[in-house]
């Protein structure tokens, strides 16, 4: 694969990662990431997840606390390394909990990717916020 291909299968993983989340498909979320992926949501005061289990947890808790998620991803800057690779990506990010209040966050997320049989998946997904985050009604997202 030449770095073209590269990186539109890395951009590709990240439209899929926002796709999964809020089409709420676990099963192919989870399968975005390297077993032992570390996920950190950042701002939030949610704790950094460090294998797919956590991840899945996470996630799942956050499906059962929202009703609509929305995620948009942009400005893809990605350095490939032979089989690793990193990248910036710009998120915007927004949903609706189970009590009909809102919540969204812009920011960036700081990615490492690494290449497998399957194809490239998240080493780490780290995310940064660029705007103040509006997580006041986030209690009530986590149920």
């Amino acid at each position: 694969m030449g770095k073209t291909e590269d990186f539109e299968a890395i951009r590709r993983l990240t439209y899929e990662y926002a796709f999964a989340v809020d089409t709420r498909n676990l099963d192919s979320l989870v399968e975005l990431f390297v077993p032992n992926a570390v996920f950190d949501p950042g701002p939030g005061g949610v704790p950094v997840m460090n294998n797919r289990d956590e991840i899945r947890e996470f996630f799942r808790e956050t499906f059962a606390g929202t009703t609509h998620l929305f995620h948009l991803t942009s400005n893809h800057i990605i350095d490939v390394d032979g089989d690793t690779a990193t990248a910036t990506v710009y998120y915007m990010a927004a949903g609706v909990t189970t009590d009909g209040s809102s919540f969204g966050a812009n920011g960036y997320y700081g990615d490492t990717y690494s290449r497998t049989s399957n194809g490239w998946k998240f080493l780490r997904r780290q995310a940064a916020a660029l705007l103040e985050p509006d997580y006041s009604n986030w209690d009530q997202a986590q149920g």
